[in-house]
Order: C-alpha cells, then structure tokens, then sequence
C-alpha cells in the first residue's frame, strides 16, 4: 500500500533587520508557529546598493530601524513583486517611513518591541496561512502553551 504524501505548506520569510532581539522573535515565532516547515534568512545590513530577489518568499519583514535602507528595501522589493510586506516601526522613532511604506498595496506594519503573538498573527494573516492549514497551531495556542510551560 502507498502512503498518501503529505505537503506542509512552507513559510519562507525574508527578514530585513540589524536588530538582534528583532531578529530573535522572528526566528522564535516562525519556530513555534511552522515547527518544521519555516525558513528565515535574516539580511543584517542592505545599503542602495543591495540587490533584493524576493522570488521564493511568502513574506519580507523590514525593520524601520534601518533609516534609508529600510525605504530603499521596500522600494526595490516593490520594483518586480507585490510580496507581503511587513513594516516593522519604532513607536519613538520618525513614522514618515512607516506612512511612505503603507502607501503600497499588502503592506502592514507592527511596532517595536515586536511579540510573539502579535507576530506570528501577522504572519499568519499575510501569508494567508491560517485558514489554509488549520491542523497547525495557532498564535493563540502556541502563547497558551508557552504559559503552560512556565
């Protein structure tokens, strides 16, 4: 008898940031949420220079911390694909970015310090993922889970 194959649908995500602890919880969310179907590559420093392929993602995540880099990111990502973009802001910091980002269709934006669940909801609802494979946790679950734990 043939086994019956099974696709677990696979988050790619192209994280944009130089913050370590940025970086931490989008490696921890797409851990807890996509345990063995996610990837992250995590691009700590992009100039005007940096060529960007967004081919492959379900996701660009790019931190407004990054200034000039962080428009220019969104720029070149917008020059050949409309990739789910998640804007990642400084509550402190200037929102003139932040409003020049959302401009672009299938943008979103989540302030600093980013969290797990408000991330991996995020995620979720850009990648369309959560209605598409709802045998995986949910943010909900996963946080619920964690606190268990503690």
């Amino acid at each position: 008898m043939l086994a019956t194959p099974i696709t677990i649908h696979f988050v790619k995500i192209l994280a944009a940031t130089c913050d370590d602890r940025s970086s931490a919880v989008i490696l921890a969310a797409v851990h807890l949420r996509w345990p063995d179907s996610g990837q992250v590559i995590v691009w700590p420093s992009v100039d005007g220079d940096t060529r960007i392929d967004p081919a492959g993602f379900d996701l660009g995540i790019v931190d407004g911390g990054l200034k000039y880099a962080a428009t220019q990111v969104v720029a070149r990502i917008r020059e050949s694909s409309n990739l789910p973009l998640l804007f990642v802001a400084d509550p402190q910091g200037d929102q003139m970015d932040t409003a020049w980002a959302l401009q672009f269709e299938n943008v979103d934006y989540l302030f600093k310090p980013l969290e797990l669940a408000p991330l991996i909801s995020r995620i979720e609802t850009l990648t369309e993922s959560r209605d598409a494979f709802p045998d995986l946790l949910t943010s909900t679950q996963i946080i619920q889970k964690l606190k268990e734990s503690n």
